[in-house]
């Protein structure tokens, strides 16, 4: 009988190390469950907040980059000759050109009316030597002046 009441202490024994184990291993398990749960919660902010930031900075250096462009084309819309519609005036031309030797940005100032002129203004060599090639134009030619203007009295 000795060796039975023995048996039975040591499989009692076993039983409470195995569900002690059990215990501790689960709660173990949930806690780290939910830490990779909140660190992946806390991860995930970080990185919206970065996203955020980073968006803003860049909203922010490209509104200080184009604000000197912006103040400039609203000044050259406010000439005369801009407002009237008329693209003959060479004035508007030597103000776009300055505009744009000013302003490494742009590549050309146009503008458009409802009547079908247009004036446009191209920098030539910041779009490349192909386009120069392309345009046949003179080595020493920085702008291109392209204008559409309608002659008669406009009726179709």
């Amino acid at each position: 009988m000795p060796d039975r009441l023995n048996q039975v202490k040591v499989a009692f024994r076993t039983s409470i190390i195995g569900l002690f184990v059990s215990v501790v291993l689960m709660v173990g398990l949930s806690l780290v469950y939910l830490s990779f749960d909140r660190a992946t919660s806390i991860i995930r902010s970080a990185a919206s907040t970065f996203v955020d930031n980073v968006a803003e900075h860049a909203a922010s250096s490209l509104d200080t980059q184009f604000k000197d462009v912006h103040d400039s084309i609203e000044l050259l819309t406010i000439l005369p000759s801009v407002q009237q519609g008329r693209i003959d005036d060479p004035a508007t031309y030597t103000l776009m050109a300055a505009t744009l030797r000013g302003r490494e940005q742009l590549f050309n100032l146009h503008t458009g009316y409802d009547d079908g002129t247009f004036l446009e203004l191209d920098f030539i060599d910041r779009a490349g030597g192909a386009f120069r090639d392309k345009l046949h134009a003179p080595a020493d030619a920085v702008f291109r002046l392209f204008l559409i203007s309608r002659t008669g009295d406009g009726s179709a």
